[in-house]
């Protein structure tokens, strides 16, 4: 932004970043998704938990735990389908959830349609945590973030092309099957847009690669 000076960010200790993703909180903790896998070929993904108290005056915070994960679906390294990466990650009623982005087999490697809504039912510290597959979305495409509303009744996920806003479902967590709307962007402004969040419940912030902020608003009834 004009006339200021760019944050500079924050240290995480006891955290390695091979292939950060999205973030979020909730509680005392945020949580940061270890879960970037563009080859489909890791076998260390993960989360690491980081307490909000331990953020420090010197810009440094400490992760206190990490919590290993994986798909059960997969079964090769490469597998054939490459529906293994994820860069969305949000918390909804007690639970952490994962969003996939995915890709046409090498070598094309070209976005792929399609999203899977994963749950994380376990939080294992020695051993690796499956990840429960709730949902399916067929027409999502390259899914860079997510995060639930204040409220908890609307579900954004940002895409290279569109905003998708997911209502709350009326039972269970099905988020991709439930009523949605999208607000479409304009991906010449926006260029690689990565990150969304919720000032309130009607309005959102969007950030992308090249540090631009952008905002949007939800349509009523959101």
């Amino acid at each position: 932004m004009t006339g200021k000076e760019p944050w500079q960010g924050d240290f995480i200790e006891n955290a390695v970043n091979q292939d950060w993703e999205d973030i979020t909180s909730y509680g005392v903790n945020l949580y940061i998704a270890d879960m970037g896998n563009n080859r489909n070929t890791r076998r260390n993904l993960g989360i690491y938990v980081v307490p909000w108290e331990s953020l420090s005056d010197t810009r440094t915070a400490s992760a206190t735990r990490f919590i290993p994960v994986h798909y059960p679906e997969q079964t090769g390294y490469p597998p054939l389908d490459r529906h293994f990466d994820s860069e969305s990650l949000f918390f909804a009623d007690g639970s952490l959830y994962a969003i996939t982005k995915h890709r046409q087999p090498v070598p094309i490697q070209q976005a792929e349609p399609g999203a899977n809504l994963y749950r994380l039912d376990s939080q294992s510290e020695s051993a690796s945590n499956a990840l429960t597959l709730i949902d399916h979305h067929p027409e999502l495409t390259s899914a860079t973030a997510a995060e639930l509303s204040p409220d908890g009744n609307t579900l954004a996920v940002l895409s290279y092309t569109a905003i998708w806003l997911f209502e709350r479902p009326a039972e269970g967590d099905a988020w991709l099957s439930a009523p949605s709307s999208e607000l479409l962007v304009n991906v010449d402004s926006a260029r690689q847009i990565e990150a969304i969040a919720w000032v309130d419940d009607d309005t959102l912030v969007i950030t992308n690669e090249q540090r631009d902020l952008f905002t949007a608003k939800a349509p009523y009834g959101n």
